[in-house]
């Protein structure tokens, strides 16, 4: 995550910000480290001068968020992030507890910026650790949000579920099931299947359920495997492609199906 408070592009990399050889070494940086995804973040709170580089993994058990500060530009961009990243920001690095990207990417589409900069407004309110963001997808989800390092998404969310929401996660729990969109750690089966379980055990806790395995099946079909303590849960979802049919962006004209991952009969 870059923080850059200027003119964000609907596509991140096509800010100015990365003209020229930016761009190219921003790539680079993307291609050294697997699983890898940029954000850009800014926020109006932030101090004015400087560049910070935030830093971070969801992988469960291996979680962690690490922020570094560069006095200009071209200082960030001479540095060697992906070395930053393998050293978790580097003794330079100030370890961050947490952060709540919310998307207000208006340029990549309105729905963004209608219902995202009044979720962000909402919540700066309640937390510091609050900060916009470009795309996090889903724009038929908006408003939506990520909350780090634990990874977990979050959709439909309103200006009155701020502090409930930031709450929950301060105590490390899911606030909503019903507006969890799933952990970004994991494939779509199983970000589906831990939210089925967690629902089924009536647990929130976010280190509750231990994902184990995931196995394709037959009819499109997926079996999630998952550890509660010292017993194994098993769920199988699948495809439904009954439900309703909705607008998938504020630009679109005309609505679309809906697919979703439920739980195989």
């Amino acid at each position: 995550m870059i923080e850059v408070s200027d003119h964000w592009a609907p596509k991140p990399l096509d800010s100015e910000v990365f003209a020229g050889a930016r761009r190219a070494i921003v790539e680079s940086w993307l291609a050294a480290i697997p699983r890898c995804r940029l954000q850009l973040v800014k926020r109006p709170q932030a101090a004015v001068g400087g560049f910070s580089l935030f830093l971070g993994s969801s992988v469960p058990a291996n979680e962690w968020l690490a922020r570094v500060d560069f006095a200009d530009l071209d200082s960030l961009f001479e540095a060697d992030v992906p070395g930053l990243f393998r050293e978790r920001g580097g003794s330079s690095a100030d370890v961050v507890d947490s952060m709540v990207l919310v998307c207000t990417h208006g340029k990549r589409d309105r729905c963004c910026a209608k219902f995202g900069m009044a979720l962000f407004n909402a919540a700066a309110k309640v937390s510091d650790a609050v900060w916009q963001t470009t795309h996090l997808g889903g724009h038929r989800f908006a408003a939506t949000a990520l909350v780090l390092p634990v990874g977990m998404s979050y959709g439909r969310l309103q200006p009155e579920d701020a502090r409930t929401w930031l709450d929950a996660e301060a105590q490390g729990e899911i606030f909503d099931l019903a507006k969890t969109r799933g952990r970004n750690a994991y494939s779509k089966h199983v970000q589906a299947a831990e939210l089925l379980v967690l629902e089924q055990l009536g647990r929130r806790e976010h280190g509750a359920l231990r994902f184990v395995a995931e196995e394709a099946i037959a009819d499109g079909r997926w079996r999630v495997t998952f550890q509660e303590g010292s017993r194994e849960i098993s769920v199988e979802v699948g495809r439904d492609e009954t439900g309703d049919e909705c607008l998938g962006s504020c630009g679109d004209e005309s609505p679309r199906a809906v697919v979703n991952l439920v739980r195989a009969r």
